[in-house]
This record gives C-alpha cells, sequence and structure tokens, in this order.
C-alpha cells in the first residue's frame, strides 16, 4: 500500500522549555517548479565545500550571526541552504525563490556580496 501524508501541521520538542507549534509553511518546501535545482543539488553541495569553504563562514558569521567554524553546506532547495559543523546546524533562507542551478549559483555569489559588505 501506498500513502499519501499531507501534514496539517508539527508540535517540535527542542528541549526543556523549547517547544513550538509550526503550520506547514514554515517547515515544508515546494518542490514542483525546481526540477533543475533538485538535479543540479548535489554537484552545488560538493563545489560549496570543495571550492567556497570562505563563502560558507561568511554566511554563518556575517549574515546568520553565529560563531566560527568550519561550516560546510549540507544541501540546498529553492527556499534556502542548509548548512552544519559538527553537531550545530544553521539555515539560511534565500530573500527570493531559486528554481534552477543557475539561479543557484547568482543567488550564492549576491550573498556572500552583501555578507562581504557587512565586514
Amino acid at each position: 500500500s501506498f500513502f499519501r501524508i499531507a501534514p496539517t501541521g508539527l508540535h517540535l520538542v527542542a528541549g526543556f522549555g523549547r517547544i513550538i507549534d509550526l503550520e506547514p509553511g514554515k517547515f515544508m518546501t515546494v518542490i514542483d517548479d525546481a526540477a533543475d535545482l533538485l538535479e543540479a543539488e548535489q554537484g552545488a553541495v560538493e563545489h560549496m565545500n570543495e571550492d567556497h569553504r570562505d563563502a560558507m563562514a561568511l554566511y554563518a558569521t556575517r549574515l546568520l550571526g553565529t560563531e566560527a567554524a568550519d561550516w560546510i553546506c549540507t544541501g540546498c532547495d529553492p527556499d534556502g541552504i542548509d548548512m552544519q559543523a559538527g553537531a550545530a546546524t544553521l539555515r539560511l533562507d534565500f530573500p527570493e525563490r531559486v528554481t534552477n542551478g543557475m539561479a543557484l549559483r547568482k543567488m550564492l555569489v549576491r550573498l556572500v556580496g552583501e555578507a562581504r559588505a557587512k565586514g
């Protein structure tokens, strides 16, 4: 049997006193228009981690205000990129959706420019 699950909400227990309820728009991403991006994702993640760790550090420290660490890209989707350093994770939301590899590249270049300008 196959089942289609359509969540109507999420109850997140993130530790003592850290409980929140989320609507689907806060934890689900529409990908119907992003087949090209999904196809390019693995290559983009590898490229960022091999050639642009400095950009990852700038995203984390200057755009997200976190501590310096060895940040890597763990994934991307039309709404943003996911980052990790050890057990810590971050989400960098894009100001606009991207749906293909070229749009992703342009967005990441734009964001690193914004991060450098904050320095």
